[in-house]
């Protein structure tokens, strides 16, 4: 299982940009899921997050019951 809960992702920059605030998801196997949306809003940064290469400024990501 895959979980996703409170997270929130926030990028510094000239002014701060939330990308996430307060999300929440849970995908069980063998569960799909499409990523979607315009370019800019996201999509790889949520990737990043759940592959675990960026970590988010709140909340925890938990994959088969290790965060």
């Amino acid at each position: 299982m895959l979980l996703l809960d409170s997270v929130a992702k926030t990028f510094d920059g000239t002014r701060a940009h939330t990308v996430f605030r307060d999300v929440h998801l849970e995908l069980r196997a063998g569960e799909y899921v499409a990523v979607m949306g315009e370019s800019g809003v996201g999509k790889s940064t949520l990737l990043n997050l759940i592959a675990g290469l960026d970590r988010p400024d709140s909340g925890r990501i938990v994959l088969d019951g290790q965060a």
